[in-house]
C-alpha cells in the first residue's frame, strides 16, 4: 500500500510572470514576489520598473529573500526540485549565472517549517512579513529601522507586507499570530509612498538656435542598465564605482552608499568573483542619447 503524502499544491506561492512555482524568490517594495530571473529580466535599465501584478513603481533588484526559498525547498520538494532542475538547464543554455543559492537560516527545523518565519533580527515570529532589498525576512517594528539590524545594509524604502507570505502564515499558522486568521486576502499593504519621478540629472540650455550646453548634476546622474550589487539599486543613480578585475561580462558596481559602507565582500547579484582586494574606480558621467532625450520631454 502506498502511504506516501501527497505533496500539495503551491497555487498561492505562484510567479506572476512564469506562472509557476516561485525559484529563488525576490519580494518587491510593494510586498509581491516573483522568481529572480523573472524580475531581473522584467526590469527596466532606463527608467523605473513596475510590479507585475499592481503596477507601483519601484528601481531595486532586491536579493533572494532565504526563509522564503527554504520554505518552497521544504513544503513542495517534488515541484521545487523540478524548477531548480528546469532553471539550470536555462541557465546552462544562456551562459549565464544565477545569484548564489541562500545559505540556510540559522535555527532552521526542517520538521518545523514555521521556524523560517521568525523574523531574522529580533527573533519573534513576524505574522505580517516585510522583505527589504537585502532579502532578510522581519517584523513589522525591524521593517522601518533605518538599517538592516541583521546585515547592516540602510534600508532605502519601507518594504510593504508580503502578500503571499502574510496569508499563507495566518492560514496555516494562525495559532502563532496575535491577531488570528484574516478574513480576507489582498495585495501588499501599503506601510508608506516611496519613490518618486525623477529626471536624468542631466540639463540642456540652449545657446541660439543650433548651439545647446549640457550641464552635468551629478548626484543626481542616471546610469542606465547599471545596478549596484549590493542594494540592487536600478538603475543607478549619482557617483557608481565600478570593478576593474571582475572577469564577469556582467561587471560589479556599487552605488556610492555602498562603496563608501561595505564591512564584508559581496559577491554580487549574479555570483561574480569579487574579492576585496579587486580595485575600484569612479565610473565616467557618460551622457547619451537617452539623457538627452529625458531632458527634453521631462
Amino acid at each position: 500500500m502506498d502511504t506516501a503524502v501527497e505533496e500539495p499544491q503551491p497555487d498561492e506561492f505562484i510567479c506572476p510572470i512564469c506562472l509557476e512555482l516561485l525559484y529563488k524568490p525576490l519580494v518587491l517594495p510593494c510586498g509581491h514576489a516573483g522568481c529572480f530571473w523573472c524580475i531581473h529580466n522584467a526590469m527596466q535599465g532606463l527608467s523605473f520598473s513596475t510590479c507585475p501584478i499592481c503596477r507601483q513603481k519601484y528601481n531595486v533588484c532586491p536579493s533572494v529573500c532565504s526563509p522564503f526559498y527554504y520554505y518552497l525547498k521544504t513544503m513542495y520538494p517534488k515541484t521545487f526540485a523540478q524548477r531548480e532542475a528546469d532553471i539550470k538547464k536555462e541557465e546552462k543554455d544562456m551562459r549565464e549565472q544565477s545569484s548564489p543559492s541562500p545559505t540556510m537560516p540559522e535555527g532552521f527545523d526542517p520538521s518545523s517549517p514555521a521556524s523560517l518565519f521568525k523574523c531574522e533580527g529580533c527573533h519573534k515570529f513576524a505574522e505580517n512579513p516585510g522583505v527589504p532589498a537585502c532579502g532578510h525576512l522581519l517584523c513589522d517594528e525591524c521593517c522601518v529601522l533605518e538599517k538592516c539590524v541583521v546585515c547592516s545594509l540602510k534600508i532605502t524604502y519601507i518594504p510593504n507586507v508580503c502578500a503571499s507570505l502574510r496569508d499563507h502564515i495566518h492560514d496555516n499558522y494562525a495559532g502563532l499570530c496575535s491577531s488570528g486568521p484574516l478574513s480576507s486576502s489582498g495585495g501588499g499593504e501599503v506601510r508608506d509612498k516611496f519613490f518618486k519621478v525623477e529626471g536624468p540629472g542631466v540639463k540642456i540650455q540652449m545657446i541660439g538656435d543650433t548651439t545647446a550646453r549640457v550641464e552635468i548634476d551629478e548626484e543626481n546622474f542616471l546610469h542606465f542598465h547599471l545596478g549596484c550589487d549590493m542594494c540592487g539599486m536600478f538603475p543607478l543613480r549619482g557617483a557608481v564605482y565600478q570593478c576593474l578585475d571582475c572577469p564577469e561580462k556582467v561587471g560589479y558596481d556599487l552605488c556610492s552608499t555602498c562603496y563608501e559602507l561595505q564591512k564584508d565582500v559581496n559577491t554580487g547579484k549574479f555570483n561574480q568573483t569579487h574579492t576585496k582586494d579587486h580595485k575600484m574606480v569612479k565610473r565616467p558621467f557618460n551622457v547619451t542619447k537617452h539623457h538627452l532625450i529625458l531632458a527634453n520631454n521631462p
